[in-house]
């Protein structure tokens, strides 16, 4: 049954933010849908509002913008809407030498990836922590535990999400909110991405999961209450794995798989 508190959503137009929508939607959790112009959040909003007799909302948002966290701070209570969930989906992936991607490539990466998740949970933590049952996920990647030549940025920032959240999850322990944090595999998104799976290969290819079951075994994850998510089985073997190998035959490995692919 309906209430008055909605799910927010980050790169809710497309791809796995959107399958977050409609998995939400299909549980009758009302949403606040942000993303980049340009991406019909209108229609979309309006579709899940009248498919699934939810309440939602929308805001078109570059999260890279100076004040972008606060700007959707103030206008969640412009609007007197109460939050006791947000899901920060929103990232830029990339493949390809360190060289290979400018530096304004790079200080958007670093924007939207990190800075833009632990502003806009800043601006709502307190909130969160005083509603019963609330939820913080944060999608971070199974690339966060890899040291991983030619994804070396992207890797990194979301090794930055996995310890962020695991910590902040700890300080607010005593509340009723609970922080969780997913580490997906590769996703099927668009057509780059698949052609990019295919080129690293068999084990890839095994991996693979679509935005749909991703969001699906992510949003049961946090409703649990679960601290990490790994979605999919062969991605939890290969967490396994990974912690019995040392590292230089993992950066080897991965530098193999991942050398030739054109940069993205």
């Amino acid at each position: 049954m309906n209430d008055e508190r909605y799910t927010l959503i980050t790169g809710a137009g497309q791809g796995l933010g959107k399958a977050f929508a409609l998995e939400c939607a299909k549980r009758h959790f009302n949403l606040l849908l942000l993303a980049l112009p340009g991406e019909k959040l209108e229609s979309f909003a309006l579709s899940l509002r009248k498919n699934y007799v939810i309440k939602t909302d929308y805001l078109e948002i570059d999260l890279t913008e100076p004040q972008a966290a606060g700007r959707i701070y103030h206008w969640v209570h412009d609007h007197h809407y109460v939050l006791n969930r947000i899901i920060n989906n929103a990232g830029i992936g990339s493949v390809g030498s360190f060289t290979s991607h400018d530096p304004a490539f790079y200080d958007k990466q670093l924007d939207l990836n990190i800075k833009a998740v632990v502003l806009l949970i800043h601006y709502f933590i307190e909130e969160l922590a005083a509603e019963p049952d609330a939820r913080i996920l944060n999608i971070s990647s199974l690339a966060s535990f890899f040291a991983m030549p030619y994804k070396a940025v992207y890797a990194s920032s979301k090794g930055f999400i996995y310890y962020f959240s695991r910590a902040l999850r700890m300080e607010y322990l005593n509340t009723p909110l609970r922080i969780s944090v997913a580490c997906p595999g590769p996703i099927i998104t668009n057509r780059q991405v698949i052609k990019r799976i295919k080129d690293q290969g068999r084990i890839s290819r095994i991996m693979v999961l679509s935005p749909e079951k991703t969001a699906r075994l992510c949003l049961r994850g946090m409703l649990r209450g679960k601290a990490f998510i790994i979605p999919g089985f062969p991605n939890k073997f290969l967490y396994w794995i990974e912690k019995l190998l040392p590292q230089f035959i993992k950066i080897k490995f991965v530098a193999s798989r991942l050398r030739n692919n054109p940069p993205s």
